[in-house]
């Protein structure tokens, strides 16, 4: 019984040293049952990075307010209306407004995400961006959907 005890100890010291030897980077990790739901509820694909077609990086990207008929300016380069379809489940790129002076194209239009892109025709002024994604999966839950939109600039 004495050895018994005497090996549950040494082992015990032995594990308690060894961890504690280990810097962050090498500490053991234990996934829990919270680390798996919130892996599975994680973006499996990011969105692509903005270039605005000109390989230009983007200086800042600022959430916008929702807007409730849809309809979001998009600095002076004019406006895009996104809207949820019916069950709430896919984001619906409804019109885009260019203002003169500005062109846009739509790089991506998909039920989760529209980015539309306004490149100014005399260069003088910054790529702009406008992102919108589903921010939530409210089907079958009693969350409201909900579209998420940022505003991108690019560098001139």
């Amino acid at each position: 019984m004495r050895r018994l005890a005497t090996l549950a100890a040494a082992s015990l010291l032995a594990t308690v040293a060894l961890t504690g030897c280990a810097t962050d980077d090498e500490q053991p990790g234990t996934a829990t049952d919270r680390d798996l739901e919130l892996e599975e509820l994680s973006p499996t694909t990011s969105p692509e990075p903005f270039d605005a077609g000109t390989g230009e990086a983007p200086t800042g990207c600022s959430d916008l307010s929702p807007a409730p008929d849809g309809r979001y300016p998009v600095g002076e380069a004019g406006v895009v209306t996104v809207t949820l379809d019916d069950d709430g489940e896919a984001v619906v790129l409804e019109d885009v407004e260019t203002a003169d002076g500005w062109e846009h194209e739509v790089a991506q239009e998909d039920d989760v995400q529209v980015d539309v892109r306004f490149t100014p025709d005399d260069g003088a002024s910054a790529s702009v961006a406008l992102v919108a994604t589903l921010g939530n999966d409210a089907a079958g839950t009693d969350q409201q959907p909900e579209i998420l939109v940022q505003l991108c600039e690019a560098v001139a």
